[in-house]
């Protein structure tokens, strides 16, 4: 267990380290390069949720048109029943 916390705790002071130096050598252009991707990511997203929102609602409709039909079906076979018998 005190491996573990020694490990996270000196991934945080190399993560901050990185940061740092970072900042101080390049300024902010990498964090706002990563801040427009994410945005394009986050765009990307929505996107494919909305079209697969839409692919759902016609799968659903789809699935109730479905049911209708069979339920007819099975009346229709009722009803040729009854006529035979």
């Amino acid at each position: 267990m005190c491996k573990l916390i020694r490990r996270v705790i000196c991934l945080i002071v190399l993560i901050t380290a990185l940061f740092l130096v970072l900042s101080v050598l390049r300024g902010g252009e990498p964090f706002r390069w990563f801040g427009h991707k994410s945005e394009e990511v986050g765009r990307e997203i929505r996107e494919k949720s909305e079209k697969l929102a839409e692919e759902a609602d016609k799968l659903k409709e789809t699935s109730k048109t479905l049911k209708k039909g069979a339920e007819e079906l099975k009346k229709a076979k009722e009803k040729i029943k009854d006529v035979i018998n």
